[in-house]
């Protein structure tokens, strides 16, 4: 039986997560999901469409569509320790939100993916792995063997975690970067686009470059959408 699916954000994420529906369909035979819109809080966009489908409403409308399903696609560089305050304005459960694996993905059987994540196309998560809730993995991104990713997280494209790493809640690790075996990072991080980490990072920390170094303090407020 199909299941109606709604999205978060009328963003970029958001684009691709109706791909990775359309494949997840598509390999099945059948219509796993029915993608029935967005929900936003840009007035701008609420009543209108997004790759046309319809923007239903705002976050906080999310409990009027009693028998969708949901996934979070809101998540950048400008919000990424945001995206917990996302989940809690919709006033959703756990329960409401489901994981999307593209089907090119390659998940051990010994690893966890947790509730409202997406793993995009060529995806590969190895033995033992574990990945908490509401996280976005973006295309081509490998995680080694008994590595724990923490909930909200994002990992943009082509990002490689070697084994036994820990990445605390709420970070952001940028496009094709790499980070060390066995290191630590901390909550609400951003590993800058193509850096080497090779120490462990405290949190709300901003590292970048090879070998990457600190380059300030995250200060941001959450965005007013």
């Amino acid at each position: 039986m199909s299941k109606s699916l709604i999205i978060l954000g009328a963003s970029g994420n958001s684009v691709d997560i109706l791909d990775t529906v359309a494949d997840i369909n598509s390999a099945s035979g059948d219509t796993i999901f029915e993608c029935l819109g967005f929900l936003d809080d840009n007035l701008n966009f609420v009543n209108g469409t997004f790759y046309g489908l319809p923007v239903l409403g705002s976050l906080a409308s999310a409990p009027k569509h009693t028998k969708a399903v949901f996934v979070n696609g809101i998540g950048s560089i400008n919000n990424y320790w945001y995206r917990d305050e996302i989940i809690k304005k919709t006033g959703l459960s756990d329960d409401s939100f489901v994981s999307l694996i593209h089907p090119t993905a390659s998940v051990a059987p010994s690893a966890v993916v947790e509730r409202g994540c997406v793993l995009f196309a060529n995806v590969t998560l190895s033995a033992g792995t574990r990945i908490g809730r509401h996280v976005l993995v973006l295309a081509g991104s490998v995680i080694n063997h008994g590595s724990f990713i923490g909930d909200h997280c994002c990992l943009a494209t082509g990002v490689a975690i070697s084994g036994g790493v820990t990445i605390g809640c709420l970070s952001f690790i940028g496009a094709n970067a790499s980070i060390h075996p066995d290191i630590s990072i901390g909550d609400r991080t951003v590993i800058g686009m193509g850096a080497a980490l090779i120490t462990d990072t405290g949190d709300d920390l901003i590292m970048a470059g090879v070998p990457a170094k600190k380059l300030g303090h995250r200060t941001g407020e959450a965005p007013h959408k």
